[in-house]
């Protein structure tokens, strides 16, 4: 379990593989606002994550006082930037079907702390991926015609 933007969201603990204190990222140009920035985890890039666009809160700068949780699926790893992890919970009772909020999915849960939001690490990862992938092509456009992003569109390739 963890908390973002002060609402206490959680992961299956099988996506889960560390929990880093913040640090200071390495900004990406030009790349798109869920992307924070690239740190090195034992020598190999890390990109970090921001979901508050995604969890409908105000996006904000990375704090030193941040963890990163670092998660894993379907052999791609991201760090999400979060405000703190409160470890593994038991007794966490899903409830209801899956429900969309942006490109994430997550069901409704609640144990003892309260109502919280399990998110789907799958889309989650898949959604950061994807974002950053188009905006990269977006931008790859932009340069070959020397154009804005949305003027790009009509260039011959």
């Amino acid at each position: 379990m963890f908390k973002r933007a002060g609402r206490l969201l959680g992961l299956p603990v099988s996506a889960v593989r560390e929990v880093l204190p913040g640090e200071p990222a390495t900004p990406v140009p030009l790349a798109p606002a869920h992307v924070a920035g690239v740190i090195s985890l034992r020598g190999e890039p890390l990109s970090l994550v921001q979901i508050d666009q995604w969890i409908g809160t105000p996006g904000r700068r990375c704090r030193a006082s941040d963890q990163i949780l670092v998660i894993e699926t379907n052999r791609t790893r991201i760090g999400v930037v979060v405000d703190c992890v409160f470890g593994v919970e038991k007794g966490v009772s899903e409830e209801g079907a899956a429900e969309t909020m942006g490109p994430l999915v997550f069901r409704h849960a609640a144990n003892s702390r309260g109502a919280l939001l399990i998110l789907d690490p799958v889309t989650l990862v898949d959604a950061a991926v994807s974002l950053a992938h188009a905006g990269l092509q977006s931008l790859r456009s932009s340069d070959r015609c020397g154009e804005s992003p949305a003027a790009a569109k009509d260039c011959d390739p």
